[in-house]
């Protein structure tokens, strides 16, 4: 629900939606993560880091997207290495994962990594030939707008369109 009410811009009921789940079931993992997607998606990216490693801990088989999400609270919050070792083990899980490929394409720009950030870029190519900057951006559930710009600037920097 919480997630759901940002796509809303209803982030304060996202953000009470997803503490209480976490309140609700203190053992469930994906409570958690989704309560730091919230968080994140809110603008509180360093509050929602210790949700996903705690989900993790509860759940250390769990789904790629924990690495995928907490790769991308790292990024936001400039922890620039720590993004990308989330990012990578996020797609030893999920190869394919699109979104794991736009993450490290746009970290490794932020970084100066021009090579790796085309390479990244290269690769959500070749999952999306359609992919655009222009639908990223209509998309984006950020609170922060320029949270947003600055993800589809790294993204332009990479060599997407």
């Amino acid at each position: 629900m919480g997630v759901y009410l940002c796509f809303k811009k209803e982030f304060d009921e996202a953000i009470a939606e997803g503490e209480r789940a976490a309140v609700l079931n203190p053992s469930g993992a994906n409570a958690h993560a989704w309560y730091g997607i919230t968080l994140t998606l809110a603008g509180r990216p360093k509050e929602a880091i210790p949700l996903f490693t705690k989900a993790i801990r509860l759940n250390p088989f769990g789904p790629y997207w924990y690495f995928l999400h907490l790769g991308q609270a790292y990024r936001m919050t400039e922890r620039f290495e720590d993004s990308v070792s989330e990012y990578k083990k996020a797609l030893k899980l999920s190869p394919d994962s699109i979104s794991a490929h736009i993450g490290l394409a746009a970290t490794y720009s932020m970084m100066g990594r021009e090579q790796e950030a085309k390479t990244e870029a290269a690769e959500v190519l070749r999952l999306n030939p359609k992919f655009s900057l222009d639908y990223a951006k209509a998309i984006s559930p950020f609170k922060d707008q320029s949270v947003t710009d600055n993800f589809i600037s790294a993204l332009r920097k990479a060599g997407l369109k």
